[in-house]
C-alpha cells in the first residue's frame, strides 16, 4: 500500500536551571555543522 502521510516528529530537551532566583534555558550554539551555523539551537535535539 502507498504511504500517504508521513508525520515527522521532533523532540527537544530543554534545559533549565535557576541561578540567583532566576530561570534560565540553556542552549548551544551551533558549530562546523554545516547547517545554521552561529545561531542557538536546543541541546541535542534530532528531527527524524
Amino acid at each position: 500500500m502507498k504511504e500517504r502521510y508521513r508525520t515527522l516528529s521532533a523532540v527537544m530537551l530543554m534545559l533549565i536551571r535557576e541561578n540567583n532566583g532566576k530561570e534560565e534555558i540553556l542552549l548551544q550554539k551551533r558549530k562546523n555543522t554545516g547547517y545554521m551555523d552561529g545561531h542557538w539551537d536546543c541541546s541535542a535535539s534530532r528531527t527524524c
